[in-house]
């Protein structure tokens, strides 16, 4: 997706076209004038092609954890860590072409 911001939204809008029924938790957050980390969890059903896997129509459950570089408190870059279950832990850099 599209770098800062507009990755995040473009990020999260799959995110809820995939994942139904969809709970989350945060567990902390933590940041400073520039750095925000968000350690959340969340579950659902996986409905959609989402991270490269195909939709299962299962309960998923993930550990995420999120980071977000701001500018001016606007985000200008976000990356996660992701372990959903899957075979490796997804990685995702709204800096990068590719996510």
């Amino acid at each position: 997706g599209p770098a800062g911001r507009a990755g995040l939204v473009a990020h999260v809008r799959g995110f809820h076209r995939c994942i139904k029924d969809f709970e989350l938790t945060v567990e902390r957050v933590v940041g400073n004038d520039d750095t925000v980390m968000a350690w959340w969890s969340f579950s659902g059903v996986h409905v959609g092609p989402w991270l490269g896997q195909k939709p299962t129509g299962q309960p998923i459950q993930a550990t995420v954890f999120s980071f977000f570089d701001l500018n001016d408190g606007r985000i200008t870059r976000y990356r996660l860590w992701l372990h959903a279950g899957f075979d490796d832990p997804v990685v995702f850099d709204s800096s990068c072409p590719d996510g």
